[in-house]
């Protein structure tokens, strides 16, 4: 439980931290590089993010060996 520990003791002992929104999605149906859901992320969202400059590069869950080809 490293996501909530850290950020908690950083608070705690005033120490800065960076944060981010990974784009995880619990229940939300739009595209995010990460799903809590057993949904494989699809390809299409993956290689549209690969295209952009500052686009995801992380993707979780796949299932199959994965090539942009």
């Amino acid at each position: 439980m490293l996501e909530y520990k850290i950020p908690t003791y950083a608070k705690i002992f005033n120490i800065p931290f960076f944060e981010k929104d990974i784009g995880v999605e619990f229940f939300e149906e739009d595209g995010k590089p990460l799903n809590a859901k057993p949904r494989e992320i699809d390809k299409d969202y993956i290689v549209g993010e690969l295209h952009k400059k500052d686009g995801w590069r992380a993707f979780h869950p796949c299932y199959k060996v994965w090539r942009d080809k």
